[in-house]
């Protein structure tokens, strides 16, 4: 026989009639102290939940600020503009002022007696005397738009060094790797260009010599002042690396995917024994010599960064070097904040710089969002004998501001066109046969 459904409702009602008024509101208040019962142990659960998850948020903080703290700390910083002094010792190189000092006025520069100082080449076997002047302006007064234009952009001179120990990364040594990068603050964009090492360079007071001797002689910090002299810039700031930074790093990475030629792949192979001796990685292996997309482990990586004879020379050398740099960018897009920070803890040894803590992390996180988007060698246009001339510095120096700040109506200063002027009578020597 079928149940009739509505048959339990009505014997409950039934029973539920058979209560007396006492015993239904007794029954209501249990079942109120039952319900406000339960939403107190609720909310208990709740905020000891909170006070878990706020308690991790602290420790984790604390740990990550610690951890941060530690790191800046480990970092190697560059000498300010008026600091001479390096590891303990007093260096000879001459002061320069700081460069964003950009409303002096010539006329005003203090009265100071030049002096002759000794500098010398990387292997100390060839020296000069120069001359320092310390009227002699080491800033170019620059328009009051480009500055304005400069606040939208980070500007960084990126030095790889040809040096054997962390001690010597910003002096007696030759700066092989002259790269200046603009990273725009709204998109994060990326535009680098390579500035060829033995581009003609006015040093100092009426002294030229090549960009890569100028950082063997005058140090990091002077160089920087002379490519602003040169090329009407304004860096402040700095990163240089020497060759075991860069293997760090790209073996952390996990290696580097780049596309060579033929002649690219051999050359690689006859810089390994050399390069693994050097980064401290004996064990390093070459990579086969044919043209395709190669698997690059840190030794592998730097060998392709230097190649640099019958492979096109410093002009091909510098593409690679910027195409490593762009592969690096798009690698470290797809890591983790913390893998990044590992990889920044173990290359601080082999690496120096004045970039403040606040950028240098603002960078960090905005890892994923960097994009290299224009990528060059300076000069644009150019004559090379013994040196890299600019043929027409004026107008490669308008190129490169477009360049790197898509500014279109930049008027390079009266220096710039005094050290045109330069370049012009020595292309104008060796072109007549000397």
């Amino acid at each position: 026989m079928a149940k009739n459904k509505n048959t339990g409702k009505v014997q409950d009602l039934a029973e539920q009639e058979m209560l007396t008024e006492e015993e239904t509101n007794a029954h209501r208040e249990h079942l109120k102290r039952q319900k406000k019962h339960k939403k107190k142990k609720r909310q208990l659960i709740i905020g000891l939940a909170l006070e878990v998850l706020l308690l991790a948020v602290v420790v984790v903080g604390y740990a990550a600020v610690s951890y941060g703290a530690s790191l800046m700390e480990k970092i190697h910083r560059l000498p300010t503009a008026e600091q001479t002094a390096i590891s303990g010792e007093v260096t000879e190189y001459p002061t320069i002022p700081d460069m964003r000092q950009t409303d002096r006025d010539p006329g005003q520069a203090e009265e100071s007696t030049p002096k002759q100082i000794v500098v010398s080449d990387a292997s100390e076997d060839t020296t000069a005397i120069v001359t320092i002047d310390p009227t002699q302006e080491y800033t170019n007064p620059l328009p009051s738009n480009h500055v304005e234009t400069l606040k939208g952009y980070y500007t960084y001179v990126i030095f790889g060094v040809d040096s054997r120990r962390p001690e010597d990364l910003i002096k007696q040594t030759q700066g092989d790797v002259i790269i200046i990068a603009t990273i725009n603050k709204e998109t994060y964009e990326v535009r680098l260009a390579s500035v060829y090492r033995d581009f003609f360079l006015e040093a100092t007071t009426d002294y030229f010599c090549k960009l890569t001797d100028s950082y063997a002689r005058f140090g990091a910090h002077e160089t920087m002042a002379a490519l602003n002299r040169n090329l009407d810039l304004q860096i402040n700031e700095m990163v240089c690396v020497n060759w075991k930074a860069v293997g760090i790093v790209v073996d952390m990475m996990g290696g580097l995917d780049i596309e060579m030629t033929e002649a690219e792949a051999i050359a690689v192979n006859d810089y390994i024994v050399e390069t693994r001796d050097v980064v401290g990685q004996k064990d390093a292996v070459g990579i086969p010599m044919e043209a395709g997309v190669h698997h690059c482990d840190g030794v592998n990586t730097l060998c392709y960064s230097r190649i640099r004879y019958n492979v096109g020379n410093d002009y091909a050398r510098t593409d690679r070097q910027r195409k490593v740099i762009n592969l690096m960018v798009q690698k470290a897009k797809t890591m983790s904040l913390p893998q990044l920070l590992r990889i920044m803890d173990e290359a601080t040894n082999h690496v120096y710089t004045n970039i403040n803590n606040v950028d240098i992390v603002q960078l960090i996180t905005k890892a994923g969002a960097l994009n290299v988007s224009k990528s060059s060698g300076f000069p644009f246009h150019y004559r090379t004998w013994e040196y890299v001339y600019a043929d027409d510095l004026v107008e490669n120096v308008k190129e490169l501001h477009e360049f790197l700040y898509n500014e279109v109506d930049f008027e390079p200063s009266a220096n710039v066109k005094r050290i045109a002027a330069q370049h012009a009578a020595e292309i104008q020597y060796y072109s007549g046969g000397n």
